[in-house]
């Protein structure tokens, strides 16, 4: 019997996945820090193979891990996520320091509607 062969839709637009974005820009940052994938690990409680998984997409990362390392790196998390979903993929400041979202960016203040 002939095996059929799958067509592959070459019109599709390869696009990552939200692990996969995030991986890159941690890995991005890794870099950036010249730290080695057992540093980051070490920092995070877990095995280098664990980092270099997520650092690929194939692996999620967890919300404690995630604000972990986020600590460790010396980065906002809002940052962090708002340069994985923008345009730009690269802090401006190579991930060196905290930063804050610009002005136009920052959350509502919630305001007391009780009356005195």
């Amino acid at each position: 019997m002939p095996v059929k062969k799958c067509r592959q839709n070459t019109n599709r637009i390869k696009t990552l996945s939200v692990e996969q974005r995030i991986g890159q820009m941690l890995r991005e940052i890794r870099l950036q820090k010249e730290m080695t994938l057992e540093e980051l690990a070490t920092a995070a409680g877990t095995s280098h193979q664990q980092i270099y998984k997520i650092e690929r997409g194939i692996n999620r990362l967890s919300l404690s891990r995630f604000y972990t390392l986020m600590v460790y790196l010396d980065i906002a998390p809002e940052v962090f996520l708002h340069q994985v979903f923008s345009q730009d993929t690269a802090l401006s400041d190579g991930g060196k320091t905290k930063q804050q979202l610009p002005d136009d960016k920052q959350q509502p203040q919630a305001t007391d509607k009780r009356k005195p």
